[in-house]
Parts: C-alpha cells; sequence; structure tokens
C-alpha cells in the first residue's frame, strides 16, 4: 500500500476535497456507511438542541429509563449476551464509538459488573475485527478505515507487535479497531494479540464502567430524597447502603421522575465536557498523531529486519491483489450489459 497522497499529506481539508471527488465511484456499502455516520451525527444534534432548548431533562430522563427497564428485564442473562453481540457488530459494521456502548455497562450493572460485560464485548470485537482481515478481508478493512491510517501504524505495529497493540488498548480515549484490523493484515501472533488486548481492557473499561455509573447515579441525592418525608422518595423501608443498579430498581417511577429533574443539568454538562474533550482528542489523533506516523513511516520501515519488511510489504500487496481483483468482478459484469 504505497502512499499515494502527495500534496494532500498532512492537510485534511485538501484530503477531505480529494475523497469528495471521487463520490460517483461509490458504491452501496459505502453509500450506506455514509448514510448512517450522517444520521448518528443528526441525530446527536438534535439531541443537543433539544436538550438545550426545549426539554434539559429528555437525554438524562431516556438514560435512566432504559437502564431501568434493563434492571427490571425478566431474564437477566438475555442483555448481557445482546451487548457483547452488539460491540461486536459495533467493531465490525458500525460507525458507533465503543465508549458509548462502554458508558452504558456502568450504568447498568455498576463499575464491577459494567467492568466485566465491557472486558467480554471488547474482546468479542477485538478478535472479529482481526479475524477479518487475517482473513482476507484486506479490501474492506482498507475501505473502512483508509488506506493511510492503516499505513500510518503498520511498520509500528510490525515492529513492536503486542506492546503497541497494549498501550494502544490500554488509553480509554484511542480508537481502537484500526489497531485491531492492522494486527490482523500484518498475522501479528494471534495469542499475543489477545494476550494485550485483554491486558490492555482492564484500565479502558474500569474507566468508562466508573464514568457511566458517575454520570447516572448520585447516591447520596437518591438518599436524601429517600429520607424527606415531603419527597415523593420518601420511603424509611428501603436500605442503607444500596448502590448504583441496586438502588434504581428499588425506586417507584414518581420518585425516578423527580431524581431525574434534580440531576440532569450536571448530567447534560458533564456530556458536554465529555463529547468536547473525546471530538478534541479524536482530532489530535487524526490530523496530528497519524500524519506523524505517516511522515515517519519510511524511517520506521528502514528500521525492521529484512524478514519483518518482507512480510509486512507481502500482506500490503496481497491487500492490494484482493482490492484490484474485486474491481475487476465489478467491472465485467458492466461490460457485459
Amino acid at each position: 500500500m504505497t502512499d499515494n497522497s502527495g500534496k494532500d499529506e498532512g492537510n485534511w481539508f485538501s484530503a477531505l476535497i480529494a475523497r469528495l471527488k471521487t463520490i460517483k465511484e461509490w458504491d452501496k456499502k459505502t453509500w450506506a456507511y455514509v448514510g448512517v455516520f450522517m444520521a448518528i451525527v443528526l441525530v446527536t444534534l438534535y439531541l443537543y438542541v433539544h436538550i438545550a432548548f426545549i426539554d434539559p431533562e429528555f437525554l438524562f430522563s431516556i438514560v435512566v429509563k432504559f437502564v431501568k427497564w434493563v434492571l427490571d428485564f425478566p431474564v437477566d442473562w438475555v442483555i448481557p449476551i445482546i451487548f457483547v453481540l452488539f460491540m461486536g457488530v459495533q467493531g465490525l459494521l458500525m460507525p458507533i464509538p465503543s465508549e458509548i456502548v462502554l458508558l452504558m455497562s456502568g450504568a447498568m450493572w455498576g463499575i464491577v459488573g459494567g467492568s466485566i460485560a465491557g472486558m467480554f464485548g471488547s474482546m468479542f470485537a477485538a478478535i472479529l475485527c482481526y479475524w477479518l482481515a487475517a482473513k482476507g478481508g484486506g479490501p474492506i478493512v482498507e475501505k473502512a478505515v483508509g488506506k493511510e491510517n492503516l499505513e500510518a501504524i503498520d511498520v509500528y505495529l510490525q515492529k513492536s507487535g503486542a506492546p503497541v497493540v497494549f498501550a494502544l488498548r490500554a488509553f480509554p480515549l484511542m480508537t481502537f479497531d484500526l489497531v485491531s484490523y492492522v494486527s490482523g493484515l500484518i498475522k501479528l501472533d494471534f495469542w499475543k494479540y489477545v494476550l494485550a488486548n485483554l491486558l490492555g481492557c482492564i484500565t479502558r473499561v474500569l474507566f468508562w464502567a466508573w464514568l457511566g455509573n458517575k454520570l447516572v447515579y448520585d447516591t447520596t441525592l437518591i438518599y436524601e430524597l429517600i429520607a424527606n418525608p415531603e419527597s415523593p422518595c420518601y420511603d424509611p423501608s428501603i436500605p442503607l447502603g444500596l448502590t448504583g443498579p441496586d438502588l434504581l430498581t428499588q425506586l417507584s417511577d414518581e420518585c425516578i421522575e423527580s431524581y431525574i429533574s434534580l440531576k440532569a443539568g450536571n448530567f447534560n454538562i458533564w456530556i458536554v465536557i465529555l463529547v468536547v474533550v473525546t471530538l478534541a482528542f479524536l482530532g489530535l489523533y487524526n490530523y496530528l498523531l497519524i500524519p506523524y506516523l505517516r511522515k515517519n513511516r519510511e524511517k520506521e520501515l528502514a528500521s525492521l529486519s529484512e524478514e519483518e519488511r518482507k512480510e509486512l510489504l507481502a500482506a500490503e500487496k496481497e491487500v492490494e491483489k484482493e482490492a484490484e481483483s474485486e474491481k475487476k468482478k465489478k467491472k465485467k459484469p458492466e461490460e457485459e450489459s
């Protein structure tokens, strides 16, 4: 995969214009992917406008009531299985950050339970992404994450392997699907990849489960409402010492509405801060880190051993061959018609 970006390298605006110029060549899958992404952006914008100008309790109310529905679901094991499967699908197909899903795990099952569910889901997604790339999914991966992004880190993974996977996995804000795909493309040792993922996941899932739990639950406020005879939450029978999900299941619908009205403002502020920080980091990642890695790629490539360099270049050529083969298959029906 030779970088032909030329003048566009490091210039995100020029790169964006260049991609838009190829819009006529987009296939149905590309349009579907872009459509889903734009739908998510529009829904996100609508939510912010709605909570800012119409109903400040709207988003927090949806989150709390959804969590309550999950906790009250009659079959305990169904939702966790759906959660793990969704994380796998999210990693393969959906432009939905896994961080959003991990946040919800902490709200639904607390810090410990959410971390365990997040660990299973993250590992499932990581193995699926690796498997797709390793089993001939190079062209699909290249189209999903971009040739330039793949080239930015393939040489670093080839050189350092599992330690790079561990470091990137452990950092909570790092977009990780790219690393999983490249690990599969260069055939990084599977069990080393799995172990590095498993160890790196610990800090990642703990952070997001803790944050999700913290955003949704204010135990001190809830117990103040429960102890207040004038509050709709007043209920001396609720035992002390309950936290998070266990406490939420004890509350009446009227009490939950009261809690939502008091907590929503704080929740909205933290969500805005979280989104701004995440977008800022993604901006640094896409427009500073990735261009820097691409720029230094040749230097790092030269530092590889001859055998490692051959393996990496062979994997890249294989992806290019598969991509070219796919194009020819698509052209044949068009020429026959």
